[in-house]
């Protein structure tokens, strides 16, 4: 290395090591580039301590020449933002060092650095090519002509070529190694999509859209984009970026039209993957087939480490098994493995394998194209599962782990799920060291190739045991279904279609689904996937099964959240007899009256806020009857109520029955609004006790103090957040109540008129707002209004403005139906009114008049407040 390079890394030592990462992803981009060898992988995986580890890989690469450049490339591919900043930060440093040596061609100059490490290139689910990846320099060279070939003649579809080739054959890995190799062309614009179905295609573009690219999914109507606009929205956004979009294992013609750019005028550089040879458009195709000899035997000899003079047996070996780059990894791992313990030679191998195969002859392999090579990978895997399974209890830990994924999505496994709730990490480790999984350490997860997955779910159909298996996994995602599990639930619950005991049993998973996507707000997945669960479903469950109805209660709730209130209705009308009618006590007395509430909810949404009223009334009058007032859920529907009523006017004495009057409906009180607020501060003075112990009365409680805050009952709510505040601070598990009471305590600093103190309030909550809930999440985004709201009273009005803006732009793009994009964009038009701009204060309040009389009608409370504001600014418009 340039020694004024070797001087700066010694100079920051310190602060690089702490912040590296030794990845897969880090040493994988140097061994590729040559900076590091097998010895030196070798050496840093035997130091287990983190920042010892990090400490010799600097040292290591001070010993290297020219590589920094490389370096720079790791370092922002393993994203260690960290360690790439230091460069960043000090470029200026390494500029001011005297020169560079002779060898200064080969190195990365100050401004290079940060030109790398200022960009900001998307990076989507891309996957490092495993370590022993050998050969196949042609394949690349070609495969990257092809793509520049396919540029030159212009094709209706892109610059697009397509690596095809049978299940097994490297095709992904070599997409790999030419991103590793060429993504630099692409300025590392480099997109990964899952394209084996229609609904993994849909799952990656939503994923990509929403998570990385902050498109959002719904129109701003709140309805979904149709997937052919988001489709074309993704690829606009990298307009006049240099971008390549791979589409792995895809496997039909008609779904991949779909999503190709036929659409837009600008076109990305496409790579397919496939087994397919013809596709509908044109495409330049790259055959892969087996290794070639020579590669083949290199394979074997980087893998095991080989001298010379056994390539007799390597060739022996390589061409039992067909130079099949997946049944080589296999074999790999097993002689290892075995050298490991005691010798152990290519030829005992050979042996072991004659001998496994003849018990395979009879094994009942499906007639497919690659029979021969699906022969053979079985019988390594055979020779391989049998090996694992020999190693005491972790073996049989282990088969039973590779058995249950064979069913689940290959990628993206979590670590937590395979293992189980034993945490059986050894046998994890055996599945990994023997080449059965591949391990993702950064990311924590695991994934499995589907040849893999396909000759262990053939075993399991050879010996009747894929019933038992499917439902243990059942059994163990059911217990765990999370929204980073949720594709491998639906995987596996797909599978277990054929057995109807096993979805009988399980019958519950699809609803459940469901409640994960809406407690996580990710309420057009809930949308998406009802109905496709349902079909599933009802297969073998008849419609009037008590779950398949809570499932379609689900699927009401869906089409609420996103906006489809029509549809909405139209489940819900269906679906609440069901519960009503139950004889059997299917459900609880607290469903029946959950959908009951959703219905009125659904009726408040399409205008009709009397009705919603009505319903609620006689909920909490049943809640009440049944519960008491000592229990949460009682006052819970308490506070729902007491919102309809605050709705249509009232607690606001000057409006009182506004809403009735006008809609000419004679409305029955149940229940007087004074009496709610009554019942309220009865259920705090019984309850302050347990506040902060008790999970549910705490949230009850602070969505209470929310209420009476809105109607301007400021002293009780000061004393109930107050109170949370001071009792939850220190239990983890109400971090969310306590961060809303501070909120709601600045909000009382700011009616009192002391801003600099709510806004030194509202500073100290940020950074809980954010790292609890996240910057995008809806209550951040009020939380960041309410400070901004502050901040205008100060006197900064351009700044709050400004604010106000970005948070209007994040509530439409994520939650346009959420009801504070109103208030947001009244803020702003307040805004321009408080900084002398009149006139477009007055367009503002206009825009947002026609918009709630259309949506609403006139019995909305928002628009009676815009109402006012409009007549009030007009005064000083004319003046």
């Amino acid at each position: 290395m340039d020694g004024r390079w070797e001087q700066f890394i010694n100079q920051h030592l310190n602060s690089l090591v702490k912040f590296t990462d030794c990845n897969v992803t880090l040493t994988t981009v140097l061994i590729a580039n040559s900076v590091l060898g097998d010895d030196d992988i070798a050496h840093l995986d035997s130091i287990q301590n983190k920042m010892k580890k990090s400490y010799e890989f600097y040292n290591i690469l001070k010993r290297k020449n020219g590589a920094i450049p490389h370096l720079i490339e790791a370092l922002t591919e393993s994203n260690n933002t960290g360690a790439l900043a230091i460069f960043q930060k000090h470029s200026k440093e390494r500029d001011s060092l005297s020169g560079l040596d002779d060898d200064s061609t080969t190195e990365t100059s100050a401004e290079q650095i940060t030109a790398h490490s200022q960009t900001k290139p998307i990076r989507f689910d891309v996957l490092s090519p495993i370590r022993l990846f050998t050969g196949r320099v042609k394949e690349l060279e070609t495969l990257h002509e092809k793509l520049q070939q396919s540029e030159q003649k212009l094709a209706i579809v892109s610059q697009m070529a397509s690596i095809v080739g049978l299940g097994g054959i490297g095709k992904s890995e070599l997409a790999r190694r030419y991103i590793q190799e060429y993504s630099k062309k692409y300025y590392r614009n480099v997109i990964w999509i899952s394209a084996q179905t229609e609904e993994t295609l849909k799952q990656s573009f939503r994923r990509l859209a929403s998570d990385h690219l902050a498109l959002s999914l719904l129109n701003i109507d709140g309805k979904e984009k149709a997937i052919t606009s988001l489709i074309d929205e993704v690829y606009d956004y990298f307009q006049g970026k240099k971008c390549l979009f791979v589409f792995d294992n895809a496997e039909s013609n008609e779904c991949l039209q779909k999503f190709m750019p036929f659409r837009i005028s600008h076109r990305p550089y496409l790579l397919i993957t496939s087994r397919d040879k013809e596709w509908a458009f044109s495409s330049e195709v790259l055959p892969l087939y087996e290794l070639a000899q020579e590669e083949a035997i290199e394979f074997v000899k980087n893998g095991l480490q080989m001298e010379q003079n056994e390539d007799e047996s390597i060739t022996q070996l390589v061409t039992t098994l067909q130079c099949f780059p997946l049944a080589l990894s296999q074999a790999i791992s097993y002689i290892k493995q075995q050298q490991s313990i005691f010798p152990f030679t290519i030829g005992q191998y050979l042996k072991q394998f004659e001998v496994r195969s003849q018990k395979l002859l009879n094994s009942s392999i499906p007639p497919t194209e690659f029979n021969t090579y699906l022969s053979t990978t079985l019988r390594t895997w055979k020779m391989t599962a049998d090996l694992i399974a020999s190693i005491d209890e972790s073996g049989s830990e282990a088969i039973r782990m590779l058995n249950i994924i064979s069913y689940f999505e290959p990628d993206k496994i979590p670590t937590r799920l395979a293992c189980g709730e034993m945490g059986d990490l050894d046998a994890l480790h055996l599945l990994v060291k023997y080449s059965m999984v591949n391990s993702q350490p950064a990311e924590q997860t695991i994934s499995i190739h589907r040849l893999v997955q396909e000759v262990t779910r053939i075993e399991l159909k050879r010996t009747k045991n894929e019933e038992e298996t499917l439902r243990n996994a059942l059994k163990l995602l059911s217990e765990n279904i999370e929204l980073d599990t949720i594709s491998h639930v639906y995987s596996a619950y797909t599978y277990s279609s054929t057995f109807p005991s096993v979805v009988v049993e399980y019958k519950e998973i699809p609803w459940r689904i469901l409640d994960k996507f809406q407690l996580t707000k990710k309420y057009y997945d809930v949308s998406n996937n009802g109905s496709k669960l349902q079909e599933l479903l009802l297969r073998h469950v008849s419609p009037e099964d008590a779950d398949a109805i809570r499932l379609e209660r689900r699927m009401a709730w869906g089409e609420y959240e996103v906006g489809n209130f029509d549809n909405s209705l139209k489940l819900l009308k269906k679906v609440l007899p069901k519960y009503l009618e139950d004889k059997s006590n299917f459900f609880t007395d607290h469903e029946k009256l959950r959908v009951q509430n959703d219905l009125a909810l659904t009726f408040k949404a399409l205008g009709n806020g009397i009705e919603c009223l009505e319903i609620q009334q006689l909920i909490f009058g049943r809640m009440r009857q049944l519960y008491g007032m000592d229990d949460w859920r009682t006052v819970e529907t308490l506070v729902d109520l007491a919102h309809s009523f605050n709705n249509l006017g009232y607690f606001d004495e000057s409006s009182k029955h506004q809403a009735g009057n006008q809609s000419n409906v004679q409305l029955r009180l149940e229940i007087e609004p004074t009496e709610i607020t009554s019942l309220m501060k009865l259920a705090y003075e019984t309850k302050k006790q347990v506040l902060g112990k008790n999970l549910e009365w705490t949230t009850v409680m602070r969505n209470v103090a929310a209420f009476l805050y809105k109607i301007g009952d400021f002293e009780l709510t000061r004393a109930i957040s107050s109170d949370i505040y001071e009792r939850g601070k220190t239990s983890s598990a109400n971090l969310i109540n306590v961060i809303h009471s501070l909120n709601l305590l600045a909000l009382l600093k700011s009616e009192e008129g002391n801003y600099e103190e709510a806004l030194k309030m509202y500073k100290n909550a940020e950074t809980l707002y954010m790292t609890v809930l996240g910057e995008h999440h809806p209550d951040t985004l009020v939380f960041r209004r309410n400070m901004l709201m502050a901040l205008r009273n100060l006197n900064d009005a351009d700044k709050a403005l400004k604010g106000f803006e970005e948070v209007l732009e994040k509530l439409q793009r994520h939650y346009p139906n959420h009801p504070d994009v109103v208030e947001t964009e009244t803020q702003i038009a307040v805004t321009l009114f408080k900084m002398g701009k009149y006139e477009d204060s007055l367009e503002k309040f206009i825009e947002l008049k026609a918009k709630l009389e259309e949506r609403f009608g006139m019995d909305d409370p928002q628009l009676v407040n815009v109402i006012k504001w409009v007549d009030y600014v007009q005064g000083y418009v004319h003046e």
